[in-house]
């Protein structure tokens, strides 16, 4: 079984920092955000389309030698800001102040806000590199734990060494173990280097101890591991993800499994499955996690292992600074995707925090006020919910910061529906 401490806060992983084990307690207590999209490879199902060197003067960084700075400024602090003020306040005032339900309102140990950066670009490529370890740094500085999704390949001794002391865990790309197919699932040539040199990175990470606890068991940096796989059930790699598993499984490696989110690139994927093939797939999953390592979870259309509860707790930002509700509420303007933009973080200290209290989060999404078959679910009741803003929203019907809902669903395969 998935380990626990004595503390009322749930184990910090499970899939990403987080996810599926935050409790509701009235504040924003996770931030992704883009940084520049910088990439050399062509992964038909990336959500943001990354590609080649990019020199948008929007960009948040800039151009030229990026900025790092706004980034703290504008995310980190009000971010920490806020976790601090949580974690000062007593429970009744926690409940009073911050709306945190009572029943989550008292804690054993601090609370510690929770970032990652999940593209727009590769974080370690050479153009975004430094930016990258500067805020690493910044947020470490700032109290507030990292995570980085990475494609791996152009981790190195040397950089595993810069990282190897800091608050950080690396989900590296690894969505098969077969040099063709994965090289094919970057969008590269059966030959690439790809595969060898994120193959050697994974070997680099191990032997600098990132499959290794971190820190002091009981105190806020604490981590049962470092290092992570990541990968999407796909065409390619369905009659492997078991040894996928088995790999991260045996390693002490998290093993972060999704299906497509159909943005981007991903929206023409010729590798997407339909949803029984889906289903069955992580239903092999789960009767291997439950027989060889004891793990038990149910199966969803979203992760492996869990739910996605970042509605309670979370926002988005891209590369521009726009801020969203999740990264599945980002436009894809080709496929009829509407976004939902809760303004822009660039020059205003309070944009964060104005966009986590603006009437679509409080009245809308956070509350899950859903209509069409999400309303219909028995689930919600019991405080489960495995909906996707980005995958079983009514996506071609516009909601804005001002929208108080209710969110137009679609449903997901969990749905239990109330009985007339």
């Amino acid at each position: 079984m998935e380990e626990t401490f004595e503390t009322n806060e749930p184990p910090r992983q499970i899939v990403q920092a987080g996810l599926g084990t935050t409790p509701d307690r009235g504040i924003l207590q996770s931030v992704w955000f883009e940084i520049p999209g910088n990439c050399d490879l062509d992964c038909p199902y990336c959500f943001c389309a990354s590609g080649g060197l990019d020199n948008d003067p929007e960009n948040v960084a800039g151009v030229g030698t990026y900025e790092w700075k706004p980034y703290e400024e504008f995310i980190f602090k009000p971010l920490a800001k806020q976790i601090r003020d949580w974690n000062d306040a007593s429970p009744e005032e926690r409940v009073e102040r911050f709306g945190c339900p009572p029943e989550n309102a008292k804690t054993d140990e601090p609370v510690r806000g929770k970032i990652a950066i999940p593209g727009a670009g590769e974080p370690f490529h050479p153009k975004n590199r430094e930016l990258a370890l500067s805020l690493i740094r910044s947020a470490n500085s700032l109290g507030l734990h990292m995570t980085v999704f990475t494609t791996g390949h152009w981790i190195d001794e040397s950089l595993a060494a810069e990282l190897a002391p800091l608050d950080v865990v690396l989900l590296v790309k690894r969505n098969s173990a077969r040099k063709e197919v994965q090289n094919k699932l970057a969008g590269m040539s059966p030959n690439h280097t790809f595969f060898d040199r994120r193959e050697a990175a994974l070997k680099t990470l191990m032997a600098a101890g990132f499959n290794k606890p971190f820190g002091e068991p009981g105190s806020p940096a604490y981590q049962k591991t470092r290092m992570g796989v990541v990968t999407s059930i796909m065409k390619e790699n369905l009659d492997e993800l078991e040894g996928l598993l088995r790999f991260a499984r045996e390693n002490n490696i998290i093993f972060d499994c999704d299906t497509i989110l159909e943005r981007g690139r991903a929206g023409e994927c010729q590798q997407r499955l339909t949803d029984k093939t889906t289903e069955l797939g992580f239903r092999k999953l789960q009767h291997l996690d439950r027989d060889l390592y004891g793990r038990s979870w149910e199966i969803s259309a979203t992760y492996v292992g869990t739910a996605c509860d970042r509605y309670r707790h979370h926002l988005y930002i891209d590369k521009r600074g726009t801020i969203h509700p999740c990264v599945g509420c980002i436009a894809d303007e080709e496929h009829g995707i509407k976004a939902i933009d809760l303004g822009n973080i660039k020059e205003d200290t309070h944009a964060l925090m104005d966009a986590w209290n603006a009437p679509v989060m409080r009245k809308a999404i956070r509350p899950w006020n859903y209509e069409g078959p999400c309303s219909e679910c028995t689930l919600p009741d019991k405080g489960v919910c495995f909906s996707c803003l980005g995958r079983f929203r009514d996506c071609t019907v516009e909601l804005n910061r001002e929208s108080t809902g209710p969110i137009p669903s679609i449903g997901c395969w969990n749905q239990t529906v109330k009985p007339k």
